[in-house]
């Protein structure tokens, strides 16, 4: 059991316990009854593995024995409101080590949120990761997305003042709202703020002297 040595004295995360043939939770719980790593053992599944041991897929000694503690992980689609910054944060990770963030558009972050994700985080990055390789966007744009809504997607309304500016001027005075928005709900602070935006804290200093918001939060 390599995993087991090279996690001694540490953590364990097995992803898929559903996934797991009968051989491999043998293996696994003699390796648990012993425990000589002295490790701690965490688990995942998309499936109830209360049931796969009615249907006597799962061996009932290592279910009981792994069964400890259980934490239910609600879905993505129930925290709409949340996949913005989770987004730019999966964004972070997918450009890295480039210092250049791509931000998403209003249009983009709707449809996003229209989205039913079955495969919940993992299928956001998944489809942030292609929309990025496929158009290397400053900007990720709503049809950069390739991904299936759960309703009809309409992008979000812009008033008519809005309507009739340049695209720069637009996604200028959209950025300064977003900025402003993050300060509000962090209560000014400029390094909870980028971390809420998905960006270093230099370029959120940067973009604040840029965008000319310096003097209205002094």
């Amino acid at each position: 059991m390599g995993l087991f040595e090279t996690a001694r004295n540490g953590t364990l995360f097995l992803d898929k316990l559903d996934k797991l043939p009968q051989y491999a939770q043998n293996l696994l719980q003699e390796a648990l009854q012993e425990n000589r790593e002295n490790i701690r053992l965490i688990g995942s599944t998309h499936q109830d593995l209360k049931k796969r041991l009615d249907q006597d897929y799962f061996d009932k000694n290592f279910y009981y024995q792994i069964n400890t503690h259980s934490l239910h992980m609600p879905a993505l689609r129930n925290f709409r409101d949340d996949i913005p910054v989770i987004a730019r944060h999966l964004l972070g990770k997918i450009v890295w080590p480039a210092e250049q963030l791509p931000m998403l558009s209003a249009c983009a972050i709707a449809k996003l949120k229209s989205c039913h994700f079955d495969g919940n985080v993992a299928e956001l990055e998944s489809v942030l990761a292609r929309a990025y390789a496929l158009n290397q966007p400053e900007i990720i744009q709503a049809d950069h997305l390739t991904v299936k809504v759960s309703h009809v997607f309409r992008p979000p309304e812009i008033d008519t003042e809005m309507a009739e500016m340049p695209l720069l001027d637009y996604l200028e005075h959209v950025e300064k709202l977003a900025i402003l928005k993050a300060l509000n709900k962090t209560q000014q602070n400029k390094t909870a703020a980028a971390k809420l935006l998905g960006v270093s804290f230099r370029t959120l200093r940067y973009r604040i002297s840029k965008l000319g918001l310096s003097k209205k939060l002094q």
